[in-house]
């Protein structure tokens, strides 16, 4: 995976982006062909204002597109 700068060129960004794609799908067909699976567990005390913006992109992207995580397990302990 390449880092981009801030201040790098949207070209740089899309390159960046390109291989971070091709990672996921990469690591996700490693992971289907031996059986494995990944969980993501987010602790979250006191997050329901923000909580949301959180699980969105992972259950989207890594669950749906890229087929990466199996489960994401959000952990709430004695949240008012």
């Amino acid at each position: 995976m390449t880092l981009v700068a801030c201040d790098a060129s949207a070209d740089a960004d899309a390159d960046a982006d390109a291989d971070a794609v091709a990672g996921a799908a990469a690591l996700a067909g490693a992971l289907r062909t031996a059986g494995l699976s990944v969980s993501v567990c987010i602790p979250a005390r006191d997050e329901a204002a923000t909580i949301a913006g959180v699980v969105t992109p992972i259950v989207e992207l890594l669950c749906g597109v890229h087929r990466l995580v199996r489960e994401v397990i959000v952990a709430d302990d004695g949240s008012v």
